[in-house]
């Protein structure tokens, strides 16, 4: 199962997709953890179509749709600037692992965030481990 299909059976009031046409070019996952404070994960938007103001929408969309006064996001070492324009401020770093239980598997993955795109998470349909260096950044309103 993809990245994505997990993400939306999981968190279906919560995820949105950018569409153009049939193609998804972007998504955001925006979680009200309670009345005060949420988390924004995984906004992402396909390469070819950055630049567009894609990504901007999303997180917009993503900030409003939580309606809190803390939002919590991570994000990749080097866009902080991004998150910034919105009111966020960067508080420390962190690193982020995922575990996936390996039964008949024969390899095990390990691929930095630097090495991931939008494009691969969409296609690559097997499991995987990976470990990446991220960016803790928080949102008062």
């Amino acid at each position: 199962m993809s990245h994505i299909n997990c993400l939306y059976i999981s968190y279906a009031n919560d995820f949105f997709i950018a569409y153009e046409s049939d193609t998804i070019v972007g998504f955001v996952l925006a979680i009200k953890e309670s009345k005060n404070f949420g988390t924004i994960s995984n906004l992402l938007v396909l390469q070819k179509y950055s630049c567009r103001g894609i990504g901007k929408k999303l997180l917009s969309h993503a900030i409003k749709h939580l309606d809190t006064c803390q939002i919590a996001l991570d994000c990749i070492p080097g866009k902080e600037k991004i998150y910034e324009n919105f009111g966020f401020k960067s508080y420390y770093q962190t690193s982020t692992f995922l575990y996936e239980r390996q039964t008949n598997y024969q390899t095990n993955y390990y691929i930095t965030v630097s090495d991931v795109s939008l494009e691969s998470i969409l296609e690559y349909k097997q499991k995987m481990n990976f470990l990446k260096k991220t960016i803790l950044l928080l949102l008062f309103i």
